[in-house]
């Protein structure tokens, strides 16, 4: 994605400008980082990007004719913050195997220390699991198949929603 257009979803969502005591769309903030869970109803350039004929196609091709978008949401994960091995299928305890979906992850800056991680290949095991959140013991035995995605601003990472994945803690709270 060209730098301009993730300039403009930056300034369109105002990630970083909570609002307080306002009616207006506004990000949240916890100890994780920012959360932007309207970005469609914020940002135009978003809503064009996310329902342009490119992403259509390629959720078309790996899910079918009938398919929704969902989730579209604009978030930045703060220094030291522990975001756990996890999947998107399901909530504890409830699988849905009938439901398949594609995750879209924009980088809206370089992300060389704090990068998307995944598992390759968990999208076919995963459900064996029954719930989301993967612990380090369980982990221990995937380690050489994490795969890590250090990327410049722009850069689309698209995997199956049964994939375990994380956002890699980092410690640099200057970044």
């Amino acid at each position: 994605i060209d730098d301009k257009v993730i300039d403009k979803i930056m300034s369109e969502t105002e990630l970083f400008d909570l609002k307080f005591n306002s009616l207006e769309i506004s990000s949240v903030h916890d100890h994780d980082g920012y959360y932007m869970s309207n970005g469609l109803a914020k940002s135009k350039t978003l809503f064009e990007l996310l329902t342009s004929k490119e992403i259509a196609e390629i959720s078309r091709q790996y899910l079918g004719e009938k398919f929704r978008l969902k989730c579209h949401r604009v978030y930045s994960v703060s220094s030291g913050a522990k975001n756990p091995w996890h999947t998107d299928d399901k909530k504890y305890g409830e699988k849905n195997q009938q439901i398949k979906g594609l995750v879209f992850i924009i980088y809206l800056n370089d992300v060389y220390d704090g990068e998307f991680q995944a598992l390759k290949g968990s999208h076919l095991f995963s459900s064996d699991y029954e719930y989301p959140n993967f612990d380090t013991y369980t982990m221990k035995k995937f380690e050489d198949k994490i795969t890590s995605f250090k990327m410049p601003k722009g850069s689309i990472v698209i995997f199956d929603n049964k994939t375990i994945h994380r956002a890699k803690p980092y410690l640099n709270f200057f970044w």
